[in-house]
């Protein structure tokens, strides 16, 4: 218990920390001019137009992280647990090529970006993610059951196929179409395109889905003993399975369609946070929660200051979460020899 309450309280300081560094620092903007002018708009008060652009472009771009974080993470845990495997994360059902080929379609056909809630793109990407994940879904669902198996193996197939039209677009499209699709790929919260109207979009999907997981926090326990266990114990296995699959892609289809998808979250975090708050997913779920959000933001502060303090193009947050995730997740394989 002293270790939960020790996380929880590292967690939340980090959370608040991270999202005033992100409110306060970056380009036009120096940290104390930032800060009285946050006071003034937190107050009611008038802003110049300058520094209130600033402002909102910094705390779109938080709101954003904040999304993609509690999404990727509180899905990865759940996934992690139905389908009892340590390596699923929110992507192993093709949900990041099925998203990227909506994009990569939207983009060839000259659907730009709009003010709307979700643009053209948005909706394309959210379409395809959500398609990736139905067709693996029906694949794998044989005589009325949903084998984990066979669901594991049709998202690697059904991301390869939706990778393959990714590429074939990519060789036919204009090159300035080809660089917008490879940003998008690559997990951009720089994208001009994400709105504060597109940001609290994904923010009620994501809020709802997460909800939900959480409060499935006690059969997630009782399926991760083993189906079979748990189906003695009074749990509907089939349907409950269907139920957090749904959650899950619908969570990371909305953040994949809004800034494209970011890896490593969803696989890593749940990990980092396992040996500290220990196995039972609604504080796992929780702390998995704030560790997302915290370490998207912080990546994404972290980008954005570099690039200005030296002058030079910003990094898309996906790189940097890649960058951090990979080594990591290789030592966590390594020291416990899965």
């Amino acid at each position: 218990m002293r270790r939960k309450i020790i996380t929880f309280t590292f967690l939340i300081i980090a959370a608040v920390a991270i999202s005033a560094a992100a409110a306060l620092l970056g380009p036009g903007l120096g940290p104390a001019e930032s800060a009285r002018a946050l006071l003034r708009l937190l107050g009611g008060g008038d802003l110049p137009r300058e520094a209130h652009a600033i402002l909102l472009v910094r705390l779109t771009r938080l709101g954003a992280a904040a999304c993609v974080g509690v999404a990727l993470a509180t899905a990865g845990t759940s996934l992690q647990a139905v389908l009892r495997n340590p390596l699923a994360d929110p992507y192993i059902l093709g949900i990041a090529a099925g998203g990227g080929f909506g994009a990569a379609v939207a983009t060839a056909a000259g659907l730009g970006g709009g003010v709307a809630a979700f643009s053209a793109i948005n909706l394309c990407a959210f379409g395809g993610a959500l398609c990736a994940v139905g067709v693996g879904v029906v694949v794998a669902r044989a005589a009325g059951i949903l084998s984990v198996h066979a669901l594991l193996l049709a998202g690697v197939v059904v991301g390869a196929f939706f990778t393959s039209l990714i590429l074939l677009i990519l060789a036919i499209v204009p090159a300035r179409d080809q660089h917008a699709v490879f940003l998008w790929l690559m997990g951009d919260l720089a994208n001009p395109d994400i709105t504060p109207a597109k940001v609290a979009f994904a923010a009620v999907l994501v809020g709802l889905c997460s909800a939900l997981l959480l409060a499935l926090a006690r059969p997630l326990d009782l399926i991760a003993l083993g189906e079979e266990t748990a189906f003695h114990l009074g749990l509907r296995v089939e349907r409950f399975k269907v139920l957090i699959l749904a959650c899950a892609s619908l969570a990371t289809a909305a953040v994949v369609a809004l800034a494209g998808p970011i890896g490593f979250v969803g696989l890593v975090v749940p990990h980092a946070l396992r040996r500290t708050i220990g196995p039972r997913h609604w504080p796992l779920m929780a702390a998995a929660a704030l560790g997302g959000a915290a370490l998207v933001a912080a990546g994404d502060t972290l980008v954005r200051t570099t690039a200005d303090y030296f002058e030079m193009p910003i990094v898309p947050v996906g790189v940097f979460t890649a960058l951090i995730g990979a080594p990591y997740f290789l030592a966590i394989l390594r020291r416990r020899r899965y």
